[in-house]
Formats: structure tokens, sequence, C-alpha cells
């Protein structure tokens, strides 16, 4: 669903869009802190990135990690 430019998709409802991410950051919070460790969380993350398209081609940051 992105577009070449790097931008997320015009289709999404921003509103909407920002409640699900926030809904994913939470939840894959508690999980995290459970299990005391930070893979739940890092799944909960790329799983959201990779709904929204965010690909590993995206990654500008050098550490291996997707980013939006």
């Amino acid at each position: 669903m992105s577009s070449t430019a790097g931008e997320l998709d015009a289709r999404l409802r921003p509103e909407q869009t920002a409640a699900t991410l926030t809904a994913v950051v939470q939840g894959g919070y508690a999980p995290a802190r459970a299990e005391q460790s930070v893979e739940p969380f890092d799944r909960a993350i790329q799983g959201a990135l990779d709904l929204l398209g965010v690909t590993a081609d995206d990654d500008t940051t050098g550490t291996g990690r997707r980013t939006a």
C-alpha cells in the first residue's frame, strides 16, 4: 500500500490508522513486559509496518530495522 515516494497510501484514514498503531504499540508492550523481552513488541511493530506496506528497503537508519 505504500507509494513509490515512500509515503503511506493516501487511502488510509489518518485517525483510524493512528488508533490502530496506538493499539499495536500498547498490545506489543504488555507481552514484552511480561516476557521481559523486546521480541513480542518488535513482532507487533513489524506486523504493523507490513500492513502499512513498509518494506525493508525503507530502512534509512542502517540498523536493519524498518522505519515508517
